[in-house]
């Protein structure tokens, strides 16, 4: 089989059930994978949210004690606090956190990103700002690896849907193969050609259908070798009747010039001859009608 071939050849009804079922799983799986990415990145970011909730309700009950006496968080130590009261700027670690609006937000210091929870606390001679901030990239590097982790179990769930579809195709396309198998032991001439299809409604009425279809070819090379038979026939009846005067014709001419007769017998040879010619022009004549469809009228029969 040439490489051309190979490409000019359709893909089978197998192959075609496993590609859409592949295509099928792929929607599906797109269409829930997103969901839950957007929801894994969501929930690391509200986790990551609520640790700094607890470490500002941790921390302002301290407050007013003084900037001094902020202790760290029992529950996370690495989260950094910084405390704002006017021009004074205090924090728990060297890294101070930028003054921001009182909300969540993301943030870069000293080239590390950073979530911040600032809460503002009124006091009655000036305003003081509680800022908690935890780094960023922890959660970034945990967001991707459940990325990666989706990521492949969509891979997975496309090849297992697109491999499942392969197989359960071959119970689909085992009618078809049946069927054609079958198509291929038909025998010229079998007036009840052996086309038994069950399973699929489709395999069936295919099946049905060829059936009926060599049933018609049979009868109509009946019907063609009959009128072959009959066509033999008229053949064999033309040539008798073209032959005999043909003969008669033959073995005239051969006496007028083999003989030299009397011209009273001449005479009668030559009208022997004419009446001849005539008879196999009538039926020449009639033939052509005949070929025509038209039926031989009554001068014709000689």
């Amino acid at each position: 089989m040439t490489l051309s071939r190979i490409f000019r050849r359709t893909p089978s009804l197998r192959t075609r059930v496993a590609f859409a079922t592949a295509i099928g799983a792929a929607i599906v799986v797109t269409i829930v994978g997103t969901i839950v990415w957007i929801g894994i990145t969501n929930d690391r970011l509200e986790r990551l949210d609520r640790r700094l909730d607890e470490a500002a309700g941790f921390a302002v009950p301290f407050v007013p004690r003084g900037l001094d006496q902020i202790p760290p968080s029992p529950n996370d130590q690495n989260v950094v606090i910084t405390v704002r009261r006017g021009d004074q700027v205090r924090s728990n670690s060297p890294v101070v956190l930028p003054k921001l609006g009182a909300d969540y937000a993301t943030t870069d210091v000293d080239g590390v990103r950073y979530r911040v929870r600032t809460v503002e606390i009124p006091y009655a001679a000036e305003p003081t700002t509680l800022a908690v901030g935890a780094t960023y990239d922890d959660t970034i590097a945990d967001t991707n690896n459940l990325h990666r982790r989706v990521l492949v179990i969509c891979v997975f769930a496309v090849g297992a849907a697109g491999l499942l579809g392969w197989l359960l195709a071959a119970f689909a396309v085992r009618p078809f193969r049946r069927l054609a198998q079958q198509t291929r032991q038909i025998e010229a001439g079998d007036e009840a050609p052996d086309v038994e299809v069950g399973g699929a409604t489709e395999a069936v009425e295919i099946g049905e259908a060829l059936k009926g279809l060599l049933e018609r070819i049979w009868k109509e090379q009946d019907r063609t070798k009959a009128a072959l038979a009959s066509a033999r026939d008229f053949a064999a009846v033309s040539a008798h009747e073209l032959r005999t005067p043909l003969t008669a014709m033959r073995t005239n001419l051969e006496v007028l010039t083999t003989l030299d007769l009397p011209d009273d017998q001449r005479s009668e040879v030559l009208g022997d001859v004419i009446r001849t010619q005539s008879r196999i022009e009538a039926t020449l004549g009639a033939l052509e009608r005949l070929a025509q469809g038209e039926l031989s009228t009554e001068a014709d029969q000689v």
